[in-house]
């Protein structure tokens, strides 16, 4: 089946010297054939009164659509177009219609090139605008006419026919496929269309200027000013330069008519008018041209025969192997013949210069050459110092003259690298030795330094032991070597630097490097490590200050140094000695002084108070060990620590659990056991039994409820609890 997938409408419009005005329809949509174009899309656009500043009359209307073309399925057999009986319509809100597009011919029959695309499957996306200014028609005149898919043309009927009406109102953009042949053949896809409505004077296009250069032809390097005075913009806003064609490469945006520019190769320049805003047609306007020549610098080449001359050396002339008749010149000190770009070299002074060959030609040019004049060789060096000790930094020369050259000394024991000069001090032998350097350049020379290797002083020095504790006598140690010199240390060591003296009860214990410097020729220095002791951290701590007899033993925290003994006082207290450990079930109730007393180099002592609480007296009692159910409710006596509380097993008796009164009315005859649970430091329990007693069964009857004075003696039948006494009443009866 025919499809058209609507895209994107958009209607764009700015406000120059008249009116445009933009609305957008983005609504998408499709269109698909039936016979004689019965199926159609419409996309509205409303302007409203407002939005042409109070203009009636339209002027000018363009229109722009976007179309895509293909959708991977090859056309019918044939080569007919793929759009080849789309049918494009506008409407305005008066009701006049114009025809951008009729069904006629097959826009795309014989068109090679868009149909081999086609037939590659490959989509085409093109853009194409109907404006009646455009001199491409898309009237087709028969086979291989105009594609029309992508350019600018003028539209089947003119949009003139708008001119004079009153935008205001909705417009209407109709879209349709006006006929079912080839059915499968066309997958058209409208993308988007921009519609332009103008209302009003229709703008004056800029002038074509006839752009001028102050020269056409400049060396490289050069300039020359653009100038296209007399040229108006008119509705243009600005004149816009381009470099590689009209429209593309701009290089300036400018209201002014003229312009420096600076070209490095051969240029044409492209210029117009432009406004960016809708009112002029970039599309279709022309530029101005004018070209500049660029010419390259002449040859300014030269060279000499040597980059170096000694003073005693020919006179050297350089070769030109440029342009000729042009003047040499240098700075000041070199001998040289403008002309000919001779050297005296004996009456020049030793330096390096550069030499410059200036050109003479249409476009003059300079180069420059290095030349160097020595004269004898500059051998001059020396050490940083006169004499070095066998620790110091390998010494190497600096050299102020030649360099290259080789390095000697006398007499042999100097260890020198022959190259570079540098002394490995610790590999000679102490002595007074002369370096002499010989350059190796073009004129040799020679130079002497004295240099003296010195051994380092011997800084040996020792202390009567390797480590002292805060509270040993101070020692001074013994110097084997040479003395005078100074003592040191790091930070918390009190040393005194003049005799090595350590006050140990004023320094920090910890383990220090004292160093011994020497103050002679070659100053040395030697090393002894030394360990100042504190007294042992005896620090530890258990995890509570106090437990109770019935709880886990406790093991004390050392955080201090290990390996020491534990004792306490007063006695009473079962304590482990080595590891502290305190068996409280073992231990007699009462507060006790921990203390542990370290094994190390000094030892230390510390203490922690220990608490060992006895359990609660939870004692209690009732007055009776059963009641009946009729009794008064008993409340027991707590001969222990108060403030307990109450409970019983089994369920059934009635008790109050803060005050341990038994309900016995309440409670279910039976035993029990209650019991009471303090809520001290230590808590305990203890237990009663109590038993709740029903009232007993009091069952009896007679064999007759009446008898005559003369009868036996009846004797009752005691179906209850026996052992019971008879009463009567009223007074009368005579009972047993």
């Amino acid at each position: 089946m025919k499809k058209i997938v609507l895209g994107l409408m958009a209607i764009a419009i700015s406000c120059l010297s008249y009116s445009q005005v933009s609305k957008t329809n983005s609504t998408a949509g499709t269109v698909t054939n039936v016979p004689a174009g019965g199926a159609h899309i419409d996309r509205t656009f409303t302007f409203n009164s407002g939005d042409f500043g109070g203009c009636t009359a339209l002027t000018e209307v363009e229109i722009s659509i976007q179309l895509l073309l293909g959708n991977g399925t090859p056309p019918a057999l044939g080569g007919y177009g793929v759009h080849e009986d789309l049918n494009v319509r506008l409407v305005s809100p008066a009701g006049t219609t114009v025809d951008l597009v009729q069904d006629r011919w097959g826009y795309w029959t014989g068109n090679s090139s868009q149909l081999a695309s086609y037939n590659s499957f490959a989509a085409v996306d093109g853009t194409v605008h109907f404006d009646d200014d455009h001199p491409t028609s898309i009237v087709p005149v028969g086979p291989g006419a105009n594609d029309w898919i992508t350019g600018n043309f003028s539209p089947h009927n003119p949009l003139s026919a708008f001119d004079g009406e009153n935008g205001v109102g909705t417009w209407t953009l109709r879209i349709s496929d006006g006929d079912s042949q080839f059915a499968a053949a066309d997958y058209v896809h409208f993308v988007t269309s921009t519609l332009t409505v103008t209302c009003g004077a229709a703008c004056t296009n800029p002038d074509v200027p006839s752009p001028t250069a102050t020269s056409t032809s400049i060396c490289t390097g050069g300039s020359t000013t653009l100038n296209w005075a007399g040229a108006n913009l008119n509705d243009a806003t600005n004149w816009h330069v381009y470099t590689t064609n009209c429209g593309t490469g701009q290089i300036a945006s400018q209201t002014g008519t003229s312009l420096v520019v600076s070209p490095t190769v051969t240029t044409t320049y492209y210029i117009r008018g432009e406004d960016g805003a809708g009112c002029v047609d970039e599309s279709t306007g022309l530029c101005g041209t004018v070209t500049v020549t660029v010419n390259p610098l002449d040859n300014a080449s030269f060279n000499y025969s040597a980059a170096s001359y000694c003073v005693t050396d020919a006179d050297p002339t350089p070769t030109i192997t440029g342009l000729g008749g042009g003047t040499f010149s240098s700075t000041a000190g070199l001998s040289i013949n403008s002309t000919t770009g001779a050297i005296d070299v004996s009456a020049s002074t030793p330096n390096t210069y550069t030499v410059t060959y200036a050109t003479s030609g249409p476009c003059p040019n300079s180069s420059n050459v290095l030349v160097t004049i020595n004269g004898l060789d500059d051998a001059s060096f020396s050490y940083s110092a006169a004499s070095y000790c066998v620790d110091a930094s390998d010494p190497t020369p600096t050299i102020t003259g030649v360099g290259g050259g080789t390095f000697s000394s006398v007499p042999a024991g100097l260890n020198i690298n022959t190259t570079t000069g540098a002394i490995d001090v610790s590999l000679s032998t102490p002595g007074s030795y002369t370096v002499t350097y010989l350059t190796a350049g073009t004129c040799p020379n020679s130079s002497n330094v004295a240099v003296t290797i010195n051994a380092l002083d011997d800084a040996s020095f020792n202390y009567s032991a390797a480590s002292y504790c805060v509270t040993d006598a101070d020692p001074t140690p013994t110097i084997t070597g040479l003395g005078g010199g100074t003592f040191s240390s790091t930070a918390g060591l009190s040393i005194n630097a003049s005799t090595g003296a350590i006050d140990v009860s004023a320094s920090t214990p910890n383990t220090y490097t004292v160093t011994y410097t020497t103050s002679g020729a070659c100053p040395n220095s030697s090393n002894v490590s030394v360990t100042i002791n504190g007294l042992d951290d005896a620090s530890f701590s258990y995890s509570a200050a106090s437990y109770c007899v019935d709880a886990s033993d406790p093991t004390p925290t050392i955080t201090g140094v290990g390996g020491g003994t534990f004792s306490s006082v007063p006695a009473g207290l079962n304590i482990n000695t080595t590891t502290g450990a305190i068996d409280v079930s073992l231990s007699t109730p009462g507060s006790y002084t921990v203390t542990y007393l370290t094994a190390g180099t000094c030892p230390n002592s510390s203490n922690v108070a220990v608490t060992i609480n006895a359990l609660d007296d939870a004692s209690f009692n009732y007055s009776a060990a059963a009641y009946c159910v009729t009794d008064a409710d008993p409340t027991p006596t707590i001969t222990g620590l108060p403030g307990g509380t109450f409970s019983s097993v089994p369920g059934g008796l009635s008790i109050n659990t803060s005050t341990g009164a038994i309900d016995v009315s309440a409670s279910t005859p039976g035993s029990y056991t209650v019991t009471y649970t303090t809520s001290g430091a230590c808590p305990s329990s203890s237990n009663v039994a109590v038993t709740i007693n029903a009232t007993d069964d009091g069952s009896f009857n007679y064999s007759a409820s009446s008898y005559c004075v003369d009868d036996a003696d009846p004797t009752p039948t005691i179906t209850g609890l026996p052992g019971g006494s008879f009463a009567s009443l009223p007074a009368g009866l005579s009972l047993n």
